[in-house]
């Protein structure tokens, strides 16, 4: 998929929580992922929430008294207040300037400013424009054509079948509710659409892949209300996907557990990959898992007591950390589509060892089996006899051999000796073919 392009069509695209910027936008993604589109009525109680109003917006400007427009919307969306009131009407600058919000620090940067759920009206610009553009004892122009009225909050679901018989699911999910910013905002839906076109590619899926993508807070507490309880039935890990194309280190925010499957799974790669990273090239990107906190991305509603959902998140320069965050700078040229695609290969690596992760039982508990006579084994003089060319294999082996008394996991084995479950997996299928090993189901949680 030519992941440029659809970054160059959605950007310009109005979005908030609600209202048609969220819809044109889905549709735009749906026509990699075929996502169902459901809507939720406003007013709707879901747990201690109601969904809001639906929003919608066409035009947002502030003119002189000459007829200029100083601060116009179609310059850039970032400009007007999301879910601002309308309002057509003349204020003086005094009456105006509590309602012209700047960064603090970036003079030159506008922020992205919302009020959901307080009426509200306001615009947003940089300091610098503020300056040159309005004056004390001056009279402005404010128009907002806006409508907040009872509509719907919308939100998409696809669910990429297991190519196996299992009930098991794994959720992916990010964000479609900012304006244009591309870090912050494109950047996840983007890498989502990545990995659903690598994974509906494979050959064999032991999972479910469910695919949601919603309003953030609002969108995810919504979701949880209507499926909330079969993804505690089913689900059996997710990651929230943001901030996915600017930084040199893939960040892992672990479940609330931080010893789920795919904890350890992310701990065993980021071993592998530092390592390798390390030997190769300084510079390249590294991968570091972080502790849950129950603040930051939408994991943490899955994390709730009610719930206790195995849901991480994966970004690569942290949100709120970054300079450009939450402002008009984050734009085009601070993203790195080669960024965003190696985090969709992370996501897609983390799920491939997960697939790979199993539980076997040796069917010689009594001492090993011999290798030698089952061509497992180097031949000593040689070392080169067989299908096993070095010790480090017959290391794997030995140790498939001795923690294979059906309790313990692959990865768990696999970061005893710092090598990749998917490489683990193909011993152990190696040693179930010559009738040493057997392989048990477990579903892990």
């Amino acid at each position: 998929m030519d992941t440029e392009a659809y970054f160059d069509r959605l950007w310009p695209i109005c979005r908030s929580i609600t209202g048609n910027g969220f819809r044109e936008s889905l549709n735009i993604l749906s026509e990699v992922v075929p996502f169902e589109v459901h809507e939720v009525p406003s007013g709707k109680e879901v747990f201690d929430w109601v969904v809001p109003d639906e929003w919608n917006i066409t035009e947002a400007y502030i003119e002189d008294e000459e007829g200029n427009r100083l601060i116009d919307m179609a310059d850039n969306n970032l400009h007007v207040v999301s879910y601002s009131l309308p309002v057509d009407d003349w204020f003086s600058f005094e009456a105006l300037e509590p309602r012209l919000h700047v960064h603090a620090s970036l003079p030159n940067a506008i922020p992205y400013q919302t009020s959901y759920y307080k009426p509200y009206w306001g615009f947003c610009l940089s300091q610098e424009q503020k300056s040159a553009l309005f004056s004390a004892g001056k009279r402005y122009h404010v128009v907002i054509r806006s409508t907040l009225e009872p509509g719907s909050l919308t939100y998409g679901l696809c669910v990429l079948p297991a190519t196996v018989e299992t009930s098991a699911e794994i959720l992916v999910t990010s964000y479609l509710c900012h304006p244009s910013m591309a870090n912050n905002e494109l950047s996840g839906p983007l890498t989502l659409m990545n990995v659903y076109d690598r994974l509906s590619q494979l050959e064999e899926r032991r999972f479910n892949y469910r695919f949601f993508i919603g309003p953030e807070t609002i969108g995810t507490i919504t979701f949880l209300h209507e499926w909330g309880n079969h993804l505690k039935e089913h689900c059996v890990g997710g990651m929230v996907l943001s901030c996915c194309g600017y930084g040199k280190t893939i960040h892992y925010r672990q479940t609330w557990s931080d010893e789920h499957l795919m904890d350890r799974c992310v701990r065993n790669y980021e071993n592998q990959f530092n390592r390798a990273a390390l030997e190769s090239d300084k510079e390249k990107c590294h991968v570091k898992s972080l502790p849950f906190t129950p603040t930051g991305s939408d994991n943490r509603f899955y994390a709730s007591p009610g719930f206790r959902i195995p849901v991480g998140s994966v970004v690569r320069n942290l949100y709120g950390v970054y300079p450009e965050y939450h402002t008009s700078l984050d734009n085009k040229s601070v993203i790195d589509f080669d960024d965003l695609h190696e985090s969709a290969d992370f996501v897609c690596e983390i799920f491939s060892e997960m697939e790979a992760n199993a539980v076997y039982k040796t069917l010689f508990p009594f001492c090993e089996p011999q290798l030698g006579k089952r061509n497992l084994y180097y031949e000593p003089c040689t070392q080169k006899t067989g299908p096993v060319t070095s010790f480090n294999h017959v290391n794997a082996l030995l140790h498939l051999l001795y923690y294979g008394d059906g309790d313990f996991e692959l990865v768990d084995i696999a970061q005893k000796m710092g090598i990749s479950v998917k490489d683990l997996a193909n011993l152990a299928k190696t040693l179930e073919e010559q009738e040493v090993l057997t392989s048990t189901k477990r579903l892990y949680k």
